[in-house]
């Protein structure tokens, strides 16, 4: 077994999504509320991402099958970023019909493009993965200026949802909740704003800080919330 050091955040990554998609469709069961159904399945199509792009990648070498699988994994994520933008829609344009139609035909549009240029883009340089002269392994993806432009539009929507969590959360009475909150807006800024720089960037798709970068925040905002849940003031004796 090889994990790609170019991709580690694929791995610190699927835990924390996975919860966050879990718990957001059992608060959906409990209230009923569409936000939390839409963060839920963006978590769970998250995790299935981060699968079909990690476990062949570290059992494999074979060019075909890490193709097939960056190409279902980038189905995924799109899947998960198209139910990003139906949050989106929720939070912002719920009783706004007309803008709301707009929003749903234009990102249904970016889903239709996002997959096209993905099949194409990997069709065309299939992935490889190679040993570094370290010992480390490195993936290496195919991207097109014109695939990073479309992927940064998709995660414009991290950075929409982000502002609305903040200007909710001071609504809350509950501190750990709050921080929770803040805590997620955070990771969804940082990691929306890292992906819409990106085509600007030179040689955007090899930064190593990248990898770097989304590790640390999922790991940090992974831990900060796992202690949020588990600790529990303690009761005051009167």
């Amino acid at each position: 077994m090889h994990l790609p050091i170019n991709t580690i955040h694929w791995y610190i990554g699927f835990p924390i999504v996975l919860f966050i998609g879990i718990r957001g469709i059992l608060e959906y069961r409990k209230d009923g509320s569409k936000l939390n159904k839409y963060i839920g399945l963006t978590g769970l199509f998250y995790s299935l991402c981060f699968l079909a792009y990690g476990v062949p990648a570290a059992i494999s070498e074979n060019s075909r099958l890490l193709s097939a699988s960056t190409i279902v994994g980038d189905v995924l994520q799109f899947i998960a970023l198209f139910f990003m933008w139906l949050a989106v829609v929720r939070v912002y344009a719920a009783k706004k019909p007309f803008l709301r139609g707009v929003i749903l035909t234009l990102v249904t549009l970016l889903f239709i493009i996002s997959v096209y240029l993905s099949v194409a883009t990997v069709s065309s340089s299939p992935v490889t993965i190679t040993q570094l002269p370290s010992g480390y392994w490195n993936i290496n993806f195919p991207f097109s200026g014109l695939y990073s432009l479309v992927t940064a539009l998709q995660y414009f929507s991290f950075i929409l949802l982000s502002a609305y969590f903040v200007s909710q959360a001071r609504f809350s009475n509950d501190k750990l909740k709050k921080a929770r909150i803040y805590a997620v807006s955070a990771l969804l800024f940082l990691v929306g704003a890292l992906y819409v720089v990106t085509p600007f960037l030179s040689s955007p798709n090899n930064f190593e800080w990248k990898t770097v970068f989304l590790a640390i925040s999922l790991l940090a905002v992974g831990i900060f919330i796992a202690a949020t849940l588990l600790f529990k003031p303690k009761k005051r004796i009167s």
